[in-house]
């Protein structure tokens, strides 16, 4: 069987319809101009440069299973993991990657090669994410609820009981039944403990636009009061933008 990678040269009306292909990718825009024969992937050395700054690689984070052949180019290459993710990326069309070769190292992968390794040499159905990554990403959204634990753990118990009453459960199995019931007692249980926690910091807290006011009534010349003023329209500021 002759290696995948190997292709008849195209003439220029071939290679002309491939660079027009309509694909959703960002690889086929400003494709720059021929500069000339491409070189089998295979044949690049580990060192080889890119003949432009390669894209930032759009899935960092993922981690799948992956096999090495020794055989498949594609395993071999250097660049291996950032054409996987550029497969993702673009929709898994591997003409994707076969265009995203051309274009970063005038380099020459067949579809046929890609399909091939992409289906066999990596678990595509068991993608994870990095923890570290996701908790990068995920910064925005804890400074959202900073100082809103309460809030935050009351709005989990609520999303655990909706998920609790979805729960199947079978006349035939009992045991399952009783199961369900507890957890949402011991859930109702803490969702009341949180109100009452809440309920108590609120009661205890001190309104400091109550001691702004206080402040702002009990002074006498209006300088004074025009810096209250402005803190309390600051602190508003503050508050409508967390």
């Amino acid at each position: 069987m002759s290696d995948p990678e190997v292709e008849p040269i195209k003439s220029p009306s071939q290679h002309t319809a491939l660079q027009k292909m309509d694909f959703n990718g960002k690889y086929l825009i400003d494709m720059p101009a021929d500069r000339g024969e491409l070189t089998l992937l295979s044949k690049l050395p580990p060192n080889f440069q890119p003949l432009e700054p390669l894209p930032q690689d759009p899935m960092a984070d993922l981690y799948y299973p992956q096999k090495v052949m020794s055989s498949c180019t594609m395993c071999k290459t250097p660049w291996r993991t950032i054409a996987e993710h550029v497969y993702l990326d673009q929709g898994r069309k591997p003409q994707s990657v076969v265009l995203f070769f051309k274009r970063y190292f005038n380099a020459r992968v067949t579809w046929e090669c890609v399909d091939t390794h992409m289906k066999n040499h990596c678990d595509l159905r068991r993608i994870g994410s990095s923890g570290l990554k996701n908790l990068e990403l995920r910064q925005d959204d804890m400074l959202t609820w900073q100082y809103r634990e309460l809030e935050l753990a009351i709005t989990g118990i609520l999303a655990e009981i909706d998920d609790i009453r979805g729960m199947e459960d079978s006349r035939e199995r009992p045991e399952l039944r009783i199961k369900k019931s507890l957890l949402l007692r011991n859930l109702y249980k803490d969702l009341v403990g949180m109100q009452q926690i809440r309920e108590d910091t609120i009661k205890n807290s001190v309104n400091i636009f109550t001691v702004l006011h206080d402040i702002y009534f009990s002074l006498s010349d209006a300088a004074s009061k025009q810096i209250i003023a402005n803190k309390v329209q600051e602190i508003k500021e503050q508050l409508s933008k967390s």
